[in-house]
């Protein structure tokens, strides 16, 4: 796998067989870590793969899941990687990805993660035959955020910029494409997947070793990134409130910044709940952590499609979940399959909990089967094939 991102990153020449009548199809892609939307995009590569020539391009080669690339997957890293990449970065980005697009010309670039679209924007499509689709993986509004003004606008002006590039647009939800309908814009909805039978099988692999769960107590796991979007501070303070009258921890499955760390202890230590909070970077295979768990939480302030929440139904988690958290509601047919709060209220999040971890627990049953990869591959295959 290093091989071939050393040579592809190297050359931008790829071995696309010149006889060869199998369409072109690129799919750009920030890095490989342990998230959702890297999970469901080398998914897609792999099925793609199977009836078209399909390019995989990552703006940084950085993340734990490489080797999950499918064989058939040509490789393309865009830029060198960075622990924050900033404008320049991003611009180097975009000028490869010009030079790649109009060197290889495939029919149809497929942008599948927010970070991503400002790449593929600045690349610019004048002069170009490929086909611009962005699918929109996050809420665009940002409710409950505390960007202010600026980042409002700021998110304001690069959605218009991402809406003029693009040929089509996709929402990985219903309450995505109401969102994107006001940028003008063909909106399609494609919703998310997970492969049920392979989180159900790889649920049943050994915890890392080098990963410590509680094992005395029941216990809440909360996955995501240690940033704003994923509110783990809601979660922090629910913990604190839960252990007023029943012992439980929390584990947090997600990377972060030493700060954005350093601020949840902190947190948890004012609280008093410090030894309460486990803190967990990411891993190849979250899902052993997962079947382990007592109850799935997500604080989410805001979502598309969490595939996090969707991984959970499959490993038959009970769940809590925001209401705001963008398709959580419709997921759990609201309140049919797990139980829906408001995030900001931490009583209301810590008797969910208990709930949830006792004998009237809502549990989530078949619903999941409705949100099985193979629906999602199969209308991403009629849309670029």
């Amino acid at each position: 796998m290093a091989t071939l991102l050393a040579h592809a990153d190297a050359s931008l020449q790829l071995p696309f067989a010149a006889e060869t009548k199998r369409a072109k199809l690129a799919i750009l892609l920030f890095d490989l870590a342990a998230t959702g939307v890297t999970r469901n995009a080398l998914m897609l590569s792999a099925y793609l793969a199977e009836t078209a020539d399909v390019t995989l391009l990552v703006v940084s080669r950085n993340g734990v899941l490489a080797p999950l690339v499918d064989p058939r997957v040509h490789v393309v890293a865009l830029a060198q990687p960075k622990r924050r990449p900033g404008l320049s970065h991003l611009l180097f980005a975009a000028q490869r990805l010009r030079v790649f697009l109009r060197k290889e010309a495939p029919e149809m670039l497929l942008s599948v993660g927010n970070r991503t679209h400002l790449v593929a924007s600045l690349a610019g499509k004048v002069g170009l035959q490929t086909a611009m689709v962005f699918r929109l993986s996050n809420s665009l509004e940002h409710k409950g955020g505390r960007s202010g003004a600026f980042g409002r606008l700021r998110r304001a002006l690069s959605l218009r910029l991402i809406a003029s590039s693009a040929t089509e647009l996709l929402a990985v939800s219903p309450s995505v494409a109401r969102e994107a309908a006001a940028l003008g814009k063909p909106v399609r909805t494609i919703r998310n997947g997970v492969d049920v039978a392979a989180v159900r099988a790889r649920s049943r692999e050994p915890v890392p070793p080098h990963v410590y769960l509680p094992l005395d107590i029941p216990w809440a796991l909360s996955v995501g990134r240690l940033v704003e979007q994923k509110n783990h501070e809601a979660a922090v303070d629910a913990l604190a409130v839960a252990n007023r009258t029943t012992p439980m921890a929390l584990v947090i499955l997600g990377e972060g910044s030493d700060k954005a760390r350093a601020a949840l202890r902190a947190r948890a230590r004012r609280l008093g709940v410090d030894d309460r909070l486990f803190i967990i970077g990411t891993v190849d295979n979250p899902f052993p952590i997962m079947r382990r768990a007592s109850v799935f939480l997500m604080t989410s302030l805001w979502e598309g499609c969490s595939n996090a929440l969707l991984e959970a139904m499959a490993c038959g988690l009970p769940i809590v979940a925001s209401d705001r958290a963008g398709d959580a509601a419709n997921l759990l047919g609201f309140g049919r399959y797990g139980l829906l709060v408001d995030a900001a209220n931490p009583d209301d999040v810590a008797a969910a909990l208990l709930t949830q971890m006792g004998e009237r627990a809502v549990l989530p049953g078949r619903r999941i089967e409705a949100f099985d990869i193979s629906v999602t591959l199969r209308n991403y295959a009629d849309l670029l094939v």
